[in-house]
């Protein structure tokens, strides 16, 4: 996480795999007069499942009192910060009270378990089933250690009965190229469909049942 090299004044287009603005100043250091980069300030908020969740969770609070304008059942899942103690503290509630023990008999599956940022194809994405759930309680001590354990975690209420297609659950990959802010210039592409391998089981707790990640088809 350090900026290693200075840009050249004389280069006015330039590609990084990261956003700069966290360690130079935009306008300052970098993009400046004719520059142009490849990373618009403040994506990460869309584009990390902590940041993403994070401002979720801080714009239901804003409208608790006006559910019609955000609603966990109709918008996101209701989402847990492991790595925020009050969140943490209060998933682990939930956790060991008696009403998800009911629910868990007709839904099987109540949460899922995600890493917020830094794993891909799937990897960092776990239901919390009974295994599951046994590690979560002995890493956080059964919440007695929330906000000392700094693992990225986020843990979802899982939805059970998602719309499906042809048996199995889907998403869609869509691509947009945002090629200027000012003026805004964007391209949509309608990009492609991706399903799970296997169909919909409420019961299951199989990746290939669950997830539509295409690195699960290397497995087969």
């Amino acid at each position: 996480e350090q900026f290693l090299y200075d840009i050249n004044p004389n280069v006015n287009i330039f590609w990084t795999s990261t956003a700069m603005n966290e360690y130079k100043h935009l306008g300052k250091h970098f993009s400046c007069l004719a520059q142009m980069s490849n990373h618009i300030l403040g994506h990460r908020a869309l584009d990390r499942k902590d940041y993403v969740a994070e401002n979720a969770i801080a714009y239901g609070k804003n409208f608790k009192d006006r559910p019609q304008c955000f609603s966990h059942d109709q918008f996101f899942p209701e989402t847990w910060l492991l790595y925020d103690k009050e969140d943490c503290e209060n998933f682990f509630k939930i956790l060991n009270s008696a009403e998800p023990e009911e629910e868990k008999k007709e839904k099987h599956i109540l949460f899922m378990r995600k890493i917020a940022s830094g794993a891909h194809r799937g990897e960092g994405v776990q239901p919390v089933d009974k295994t599951e759930e046994a590690d979560l309680k002995k890493i956080y001590g059964n919440g007695k250690r929330c906000g000392d354990v700094k693992k990225n975690y986020i843990i979802q209420s899982y939805i059970h009965n998602p719309l499906l297609l042809n048996g199995h659950k889907f998403d869609f990959r869509v691509y947009l190229l945002v090629a200027s802010t000012d003026p805004l210039i964007a391209y949509y592409h309608d990009g492609f469909l991706r399903v799970t391998l296997a169909n919909y089981d409420a019961s299951s707790t199989d990746k290939k049942v669950l997830l539509t990640n295409l690195a699960l088809n290397k497995q087969i």
